[in-house]
Formats: C-alpha cells, structure tokens, sequence
C-alpha cells in the first residue's frame, strides 16, 4: 500500500470525499437546507409526497456534489420531523434515502463511486448505465410504493 502507490492511488477519491463533507457542512451550518424545505413543507401531507420529497432531495444533493453519504446525512436530518409528522415509521426514511442516495451513487460520473468503478473497470459511467437496472428500478419503486402505500410503516399509536 504504502510503497507501490496505493495511498497516493486513493488520494482523488479520499479528496472527494472530504470536500462534499465541508460542502455539506456549511449547507447545514448556514442553514440553507432548512430554508430551502420551509417551502415545501406545507405540500407533504402524504406518505408519498413526503417519500418523493426525500428521495428527490437525496437524488438532486447526489447529482449535484456527487457524495452519497452527505446525500444520506442531509436528506435524513431535513425530513426526519416530516416523517415524524406523518406518522410513518423511520424505516420509511432510511429505505428511501438509501434508495435515492446510496443506490443511484455509482450512476453519477463524478460521484465518488462512479469515479470508482469507471477507473476499476475502465468502462465510463454512461456506458455502462443501461445495464444497471437495480440502481434506477430501486428509487422507481421506492416512489411507487411510497404513493400506494406498498411496504410503508407506521409507528404504533401509544
């Protein structure tokens, strides 16, 4: 690792990483994600608005900086009182954020893990896409459940 280049191998991956994390920090720390979900908060009356909601917010921070743990971080964080609003049990939350963020990672070219996986195998992102179908089907099948009402849980009323 240390003497065939592995540390310095990694470094655009671990740099990455650490940038989104600052970026994700001062959107928390500013408070630009809790201004910017104020005005929507009204419209998420529903499960599958607020499981839409979620998982557009985790899919747009991905697309947009390319980290999937800030996707995770900050979406989790920002819905989490909408969800306990509803009503609807944490899983829910975790589920669609995973779906949404973690998921749709690799299909994202200067994601962290599509950098990863396009250098690993030499094969760009957008080729290899269309074959991916578990990435894309897992967020369409989130949302759908989410309107159905499919596999969604609520908490126990006390």
């Amino acid at each position: 690792m240390l003497s065939r280049g592995g540390v310095q191998s990694m470094f655009f991956t671990q740099a990455i990483v650490i940038l989104a994390l600052s970026l994700g920090g001062l959107l928390t720390a500013l408070g630009i994600l809790p201004a910017l979900l104020s005005g929507i908060k009204d419209t998420l009356t529903t499960s599958g608005r607020a499981i839409f909601a979620a998982a557009m917010s985790a899919l747009s921070i991905n697309v947009l900086i390319g980290e999937q743990y800030l996707s995770i971080l900050l979406s989790g964080t920002a819905f989490r009182p909408t969800f306990e609003r509803l009503n609807l049990h944490p899983k829910n939350l975790s589920r669609t954020i995973e779906d949404a963020g973690t998921v749709i990672n690799p299909l994202v070219p200067w994601s962290v893990c599509g950098v990863f996986i396009s250098q690993a195998l030499g094969v760009p992102v957008l080729d290899y896409l269309p074959y991916a179908f578990f990435c894309y089907l897992s967020l369409l099948l989130t949302i759908l459940f989410g309107f159905t009402g499919i596999t969604i849980s609520r908490l126990k009323s006390q």
